[in-house]
């Protein structure tokens, strides 16, 4: 997609109060994207194997771009090509990428490439948010608050608290303890009504 093209995108999306999203797969994309007034990147952009600059992350946080990272991603594709993962380059620039950006400031937002994968446990995807340096908090804020106040519905979905949506989750364990934990749901509750049930 040309430049001009994405800015046009981008132009008529903000007109009408709508998020763009891209998906850069180097840095020429996601500086791209960026430059042009993408809302947020659905990946990191490790295929050249290259840290982000500072001002490139800076200049994300500057315009509010947020970021789906979709780390396990790029570990399931090697796996599928039978390709080891740990320490390979692409995982640990994907993780330097992430990492880069949370300490920065950037909002982040969970989200999977299911669809594509054919991995639908997110379990790996809360490790490898893990491995990059987020903490508990920062990675339940990518579930909740974050995506929350991203789509415009932070006054009335994203924490627990009253006129807010009752839109829980149970878990089986503490997420504190293993960050695994946060896949193992019991119950679903969706505006006070259950949609889901481990025992169902």
């Amino acid at each position: 997609m040309s430049e001009e093209l994405l800015q046009t995108a981008a132009m008529e999306a903000a007109a009408y109060g709508i998020p763009v999203f891209s998906h850069p797969t180097d840095i020429k994309g996601a500086e791209a994207a960026v430059e042009n007034g993408v809302s947020i990147l659905v990946h990191v952009a490790p295929d050249d194997r290259q840290p982000w600059s500072d001002e490139f992350i800076q200049k994300m946080v500057h315009n509010g771009v947020a970021i789906t990272p979709t780390l396990q991603l790029y570990k399931w594709d090697l796996q599928r090509f039978e390709i080891p993962w740990e320490n390979n380059p692409l995982i640990e620039t994907a993780l330097g990428q992430l990492s880069a950006f949370h300490k920065a400031g950037g909002r982040v937002l969970f989200g999977t490439d299911v669809g594509y994968m054919t991995q639908y446990n997110p379990a790996e995807e809360y490790q490898l948010m893990e491995m990059a340096g987020l903490c508990f908090e920062d990675i339940l804020a990518s579930l909740t608050v974050h995506p929350a106040a991203e789509f415009g519905f932070a006054s009335t979905k994203g924490k627990i608290a009253s006129d807010y949506d009752a839109d829980l989750i149970l878990l089986e364990e503490d997420p504190r303890e293993d960050i695994k934990h946060l896949s193992q749901v019991y119950l679903s509750i969706h505006k006070g009504r259950v949609i889901f049930s481990a025992d169902q």
